[in-house]
Formats: structure tokens, C-alpha cells, sequence
């Protein structure tokens, strides 16, 4: 079986947040499956906290702060202000690089099968993509 792995910029989206919610309270799932997405939601609330931690690390590395502590944004170009002698090339591909990098769960993928009880929309399947086999 293929192991879920999950990139930490997923950990942001509210899709995909919103989609394991539903998924959590759905009624609907055989217990083999519903106890299976418990220990999954475990896997994935620890490592919100260490995925929040890592990205508030590396944007303290790299992003200038205000008098009043709050992160710089130039909204014209829609980014951080790095600080000063950071290379802006170089902190966007740590950000990238960062968000791409993928955290294994552990866990193997759900099937299709496995979900068809949550009556999911599209959207939300989209969300969920690295959880279960695709067809």
C-alpha cells in the first residue's frame, strides 16, 4: 500500500481543512475506516502545529518585521519585505521549497471506497487528493 504523504503547504488551504472535517464527522464510514481516519487526524494535528512552527521559523529568518513586530508585506508585489542582506530569490525558493516538502503520515491511502459513505463534492475530493488511491 502507498503511505500518505501530505505537502506542508496543503496544511494551509482551507479546502483541505474543511473537506477533513466533514470527513471526520461523516456518520457514515465502516469502523475499520472511521478509526483508520482517527489515527490519521492524530498524524495530521501534530504536524499542523510543527508545519505552523517550521513556516514561522523560516519567515522569521527571512522577512523584516515593523516597529510593532508584524511581518512587512509590499502589497504591490504581493511578498514579504525581506530583511536586509537576505536575497530575495533565495527566501523564495526556501518558502517554495519549504511548502513543497511533504510530511509522511505513516498511514496508507483510503480508497474511494473507503470514503463513498462521506457523499464528498468534488471540491473536497480535489482537497483530499493525497489521501486515498486515485482510480
Amino acid at each position: 500500500m502507498e503511505t500518505i504523504t501530505i505537502a506542508r503547504a496543503k496544511f494551509r488551504e482551507p479546502n483541505f481543512r474543511g473537506a477533513l472535517t466533514k470527513l471526520s464527522e461523516c456518520p457514515n464510514l465502516e469502523t475499520k475506516v472511521a478509526y483508520n481516519l482517527m489515527i490519521l487526524l492524530r498524524k495530521i494535528d501534530q504536524s499542523s502545529h510543527e508545519v505552523a512552527n517550521g513556516w514561522k521559523d523560516l519567515i522569521s529568518d527571512v522577512a523584516a518585521r515593523d516597529e510593532k513586530g508584524e511581518l512587512k508585506v509590499d502589497l504591490e508585489a504581493g511578498e514579504f519585505v525581506w530583511k536586509d542582506g537576505v536575497d530575495a530569490a533565495t527566501a523564495k525558493t526556501r518558502l517554495v521549497e519549504y511548502g513543497a516538502s511533504k510530511v509522511d503520515t505513516g498511514r496508507n491511502k483510503f480508497s474511494l471506497v473507503d470514503l463513498d459513505g462521506a457523499a464528498l463534492s468534488a471540491v473536497e475530493l480535489g482537497a483530499l487528493s493525497d489521501i486515498y488511491l486515485e482510480m
